[in-house]
């Protein structure tokens, strides 16, 4: 799936000068959703005074197998920052200016890697660094990692920019809100500042001695607190260098991750600041579906309830969609109202999200306190009254019945489907102004999705003659107790990624055995999973008979669904216990342990020789969970083996699926994007395989499951979309 751009291109522009004395830099990379092509963007900081930076940047590249190479990333946009409100007179503004005035250049390049797996460094290197008090010169030097052995991915996001101006002995929260588009956990961690791989700068002698957790002279302080950076200045001025790292972690394994390296000048003058922050996670997240109509109100507070609090939002270029944006500033709380209607045509697999730049500020002016923030829309299908081609009646069945459909909705129009096709898929389509009798949306019986039914639809009818969807998991009749049961029998089967697994299917006990049958048909299924390939079945020690006197027959419907058929053909009946069949089917490698297999039939008939339909059984469906391997586990020493949430994103139908090494005690802590506390639970676990389920009365956003056993010294944390 091709992703956008997290940054939004302006016009493109130069800098004056040749790169050198650097205050900072940063870079990443994003799957561009094609092969093994990735996006490489590079930020480099400077101050205006310096008139640093180039027209290009060279990006270096290693990877697995001594693989090696450089590539240069043109320069597509600079952005002056304003750490003081306009008018104030800068080094950006006049030479003579008494303010340091900051500048960022943007850097962005295609690059194809190799076919190889494994672990792969971006990283750039500017030959000389600003001065600064607190590292020993040397160059500046940022990576990024990907670990691209399971899967692509894209580099955690932090859209606002280092603090470029901190009072004399102030404390300041500076916010540090992520994004990882595909739903990682994200951590962050101070670092120290480094000149090339591997090779940190030596910290320059003070006393006390500067050390991660207090970089700066004095009584300095920076800490990482969730969703924010605090820093609090010590007793003496000057520039001082800092670096961060932001990993993102997939099932507990590290897959990347970004450095950050800036500079904090520390000014004598100025009060301390407040920056405005999130009234709730519903503002930096939503969802859109085609014609949804939006009226959205982004709000944010300042901890100073006396602050003035503005709020500037930049809506996404898309063509065909309109969007506006009007200001509401206010004391204290801040807003922006932006509205649009989502186009009927809008398709997710080629637009998977909106991204709305949010710049947040109060009326501090020195320095200013301001921030940046990325508001994401994820889009979606979300019609629930989807078309399947060919099911003209919406009765989930390709059948006879359908072609009457089509004679009843004969010349009906309406909107066409987007990417319509007769492919037996799921296709979103807004509805039509007439229904048939039963109340069915006549927009089924456009069966083709060109806006019009006619006789051309019955094409669809013919190519998916017989399909089905599911109709849902639950049994079809209630269990008679003295019955034969029907059943999967799945005991001491791991369903992990990438196994192929074989699971017997049964009929009868030793309390309850089946007598007197022939053969039986039904349609299997395998929900939950996607599979690659279809089931198949196998016959070894089938109590209904040997190859030589039994016939199968087994017709694919999709890759998870196929009608089955096993009968003798001696012409007398048997009666039996236990293995009658097995099913056999690989667990795709992609799957999510946690995720829930519903093995179940559908339409069963059972008869003895004569072709009497035999009744006295119990059809029983069964479910399973797949579990980690070994590699994926958090740690087999840890009570928590592992740990996910499932399914992710999800509505209220969400749990927390725990493989727990022994029994225990946990605490599960639910925090929004800016770190508030939302919910507590306390859950006793056993050792083995269970769901918790978390709660459903939280609003739409992004949040935090925190799992806890401090005697333990257990604390895992994970994401969770709340739809």
């Amino acid at each position: 799936m091709k992703k956008i751009s997290l940054l939004l291109l302006l016009a493109f522009s130069f800098f004056k000068a040749s790169a050198s004395h650097a205050e900072g830099g940063q870079i990443r990379y994003e799957y561009s959703g094609s092969g093994t092509t990735y996006v490489v963007f590079a930020e480099v900081f400077g101050t205006c005074a310096m008139n640093g930076g180039g027209s290009s940047l060279t990006i270096s590249i290693t990877g697995p197998s001594s693989y090696s190479t450089t590539v240069s990333a043109p320069l597509v946009k600079t952005d002056t920052l304003f750490p003081y409100c306009p008018g104030t007179l800068t080094t950006c503004t006049s030479p003579s200016g008494s303010n340091i005035g900051s500048f960022v250049g943007h850097y962005q390049v295609a690059v194809t890697l190799p076919t190889i797996v494994g672990v792969y460094r971006f990283s750039y290197s500017i030959s000389a660094r600003n001065a600064s008090v607190n590292i020993a010169g040397g160059n500046m030097y940022v990576e990024a990692m990907l670990d691209n052995t399971t899967s692509f991915n894209s580099s955690p996001v932090v859209p606002n920019f280092y603090p470029v101006v901190l009072p004399l002995g102030a404390t300041v929260s500076t916010p540090l809100h992520a994004i990882d588009l595909e739903g990682d956990s994200i951590a962050y961690e101070f670092v120290r500042p480094q000149d090339g791989y591997n090779n940190l700068i030596a910290w320059t002698a003070a006393s006390p001695p500067y050390t991660l957790s207090a970089p700066m002279s004095g009584a300095s302080v920076c800490s990482m607190a969730t969703g924010s950076m605090v820093t609090k200045s010590g007793t003496n001025t000057g520039p001082y260098v800092l670096a961060i790292r932001i990993k993102d972690y997939r099932k507990g394994v590290l897959v990347g991750y970004t450095n950050r390296d800036f500079i904090i000048n520390v000014l004598n003058g100025g009060s301390s600041k407040t920056i405005p922050v999130p009234a709730s996670p519903l503002t930096l997240m939503g969802t859109t579906c085609p014609g949804t109509v939006h009226n959205d109100t982004l709000r944010f507070t300042d901890p100073t309830t006396t602050d003035s609090v503005y709020v500037t939002v930049t809506p996404p270029t898309i063509s065909g969609w309109t969007f506006i944006v009007t200001p509401l500033p206010g004391i204290g709380t801040g807003a922006a109202a932006v509205s649009w209607t989502t186009p009927t045509s809008m398709n997710p697999a080629t637009l998977p999200y909106l991204l709305f730049p949010v710049f947040v500020r109060d009326n501090g002016c020195t320095p200013r306190a301001k921030a940046d923030y990325m508001r994401i829309v994820y889009t979606s299908q979300c019609m629930a009254d989807s078309v399947w081609p060919g099911d003209a009646n919406g009765d989930k069945t390709v059948n006879i019945y359908d072609p009457l459909a089509i004679a009843i909705a004969y010349g009906e129009t309406g909107t066409a489907r987007i990417g319509a096709s007769t492919t037996w898929v799921a296709q979103a389509c807004a509805p039509w102004s007439n229904s048939f009798i039963n109340l069915t949306n006549m927009k089924h019986a456009d069966c083709d999705g060109n806006g019009i039914v006619n006789a051309i639809d019955l094409s669809a009818v013919t190519s998916n003659w017989g399909l089905t969807y599911p109709k849902g998991n639950d049994n079809p009749r209630n269990k008679v107790t003295g019955l034969p049961d029907l059943y999967f029998d799945h005991t001491g089967i791991k369903f992990t990624p990438g196994t192929t697994v074989t699971v017997p299917i049964k009929l009868g006990s030793s309390a309850s055995p089946m007598n007197n049958i022939y053969g039986y048909s039904t349609k299997v299924y395998v929900d939950g999973i996607t599979l690659a390939a279809a089931p198949s079945f196998t016959y070894t020690g089938s109590w209904l008979g040997t190859s030589g006197t039994t016939l199968n027959f087994v017709k694919k419907i999709s890759n998870n669904v196929v009608e089955w058929a096993y009968a003798r053909t001696t012409h007398n009946n048997i009666s039996g216990q236990g293995t009658i069949a097995q099913i056999v089917f690989t667990v795709p490698s992609s799957a999510t342990p946690g995720t829930k297999i519903y093995l179940h039939t559908s339409n069963e008939k059972m008869i003895d020789k004569d072709g009497n339909d035999v009744t006295n059984f119990n059809v029983i469906y069964d479910t399973v969970v797949v579990e980690a391997s070994v590699g994926n586990v958090i740690g087999v020493n840890s009570i928590i083996q592992y740990a996910n949430v499932v399914p992710n994103p999800s509505q209220n139908n969400a749990q927390l699926f725990i493989a727990a090494n022994a029994d225990s005690k946990i605490n599960i802590i639910i925090t929004d994007v800016m770190g508030k506390q939302i919910s507590v639970q306390s859950q006793a676990i056993t050792q083995g395989l269970q769901y918790v389920n978390l709660p459903e009365n939280i609003s739409s956003g992004m949040y935090t499951v925190c799992i806890e056993n401090r005697e333990a010294d257990v604390h895992q944390q994970l994401k969770w979309i709340k739809q």
